[in-house]
């Protein structure tokens, strides 16, 4: 899978953790955070991101009402869905959290 046939990116982020909070009462299918491994096995950024990687899903957490994901923040991510819902009280809802060792 390459960068730019997926709606929504693959990256990596700069913190040592992250974090989403799931606060939508009700989720589509294939909703939640989607973890990936690039070309060369990794699945955490070593270095600059190149923007030719292709990506290979390892796993996949759904989003539930409630749900705390907490994962390494270097960790090849994105979420399931671009985006869900027409309007602000069917949007897509989460919290998101950054920390450092």
């Amino acid at each position: 899978m390459r960068m730019d046939s997926v709606i929504d990116w693959i990256h990596s982020d700069l913190q040592d953790w992250a974090g989403v909070l799931f606060l939508n009462k009700e989720y589509p299918d294939g909703n939640g955070t989607t973890f990936y491994r690039d070309s060369d096995g990794n699945d955490r950024r070593q270095g600059e991101k190149d923007p030719q990687c292709e990506y290979q899903v390892v796993g996949h957490i759904e989003g539930v009402y409630g749900r705390l994901v907490v994962y390494p923040g270097r960790r090849y991510h994105c979420a399931g869905l671009a985006g869900f819902g027409k309007t602000i009280q069917t949007a897509r809802l989460t919290a998101v959290f950054f920390w450092n060792n």
